[in-house]
Formats: structure tokens, sequence, C-alpha cells
């Protein structure tokens, strides 16, 4: 239930990619019960060590994720056209966190590549 609402009110102001959102639902429903089927086959100990092997391998992205987020354009809020003080879209047009964030990974020398 929450989750849903939190879905629809980003959507609203245009803060959700659709197909991303699609891609990750899909293969959310697709590897549930398989993921469930896998916990049952591992010991509890087993499984405490993997998810604090992952969470060791993702916490560094925390740090990343400060960097990007204080790099992309702030909204102006007193603008009447949805737009940032350097031109970029606003909340609620087609420009997304999404795109805003892979346009800022794209001015980053040597970070990544990604496709245009």
């Amino acid at each position: 239930g929450t989750g849903l609402v939190s879905a629809v009110c980003y959507g609203f102001y245009g803060q959700v990619d659709p197909i991303g959102a699609l891609v990750i639902s899909s293969a959310a429903v697709v590897t549930a019960p398989a993921g469930a089927r896998a916990t049952m086959r591992i010991s509890n100990s087993a499984l405490k060590r993997l998810m604090g092997i992952f969470l060791i391998i993702v916490a560094p992205s925390i740090f990343l994720r400060d960097s990007l987020m204080q790099s992309l354009p702030k909204t102006n809020p007193t603008a009447s056209d949805g737009n940032t003080a350097d031109g970029a879209k606003g909340p609620g047009s087609e420009s997304t966190l999404f795109e805003r964030a892979k346009a800022w990974l794209k001015a980053q020398p040597g970070l990544m590549a990604l496709p245009p």
C-alpha cells in the first residue's frame, strides 16, 4: 500500500522512469519465488553472512549517491515554467532524476561509459 502511494506521488511529479520501473518490477516478480526457495535452503548463519557481504559491497555507493545528488542542478521554486536556473527541466517535466543522473555521469570523464 505505502509503496504504491509513494510511486503514484513520485510519478505525478515526473520522478519515475516508467521503463525502468517496468523492468525492475518485472524482474522482481519473476525472481521472487526463486529467492524465497533459496532462503529456505540456506542456513540462517549463511544467509546473515551473505547479507553482510552484500552490505559491505553496496555501502560505498552511499558516498557516490551524496556526490551525485550535490552535483545535480537545483530546482528554482520561483520559476513558473518548472525549469532550473541552468535551464534544466524541473519536477513534473520530461526530465526525470534518472535522466539528470545519466547526464551527470556522462559529464564525469573516466567515471563510466554510457551509451548516447
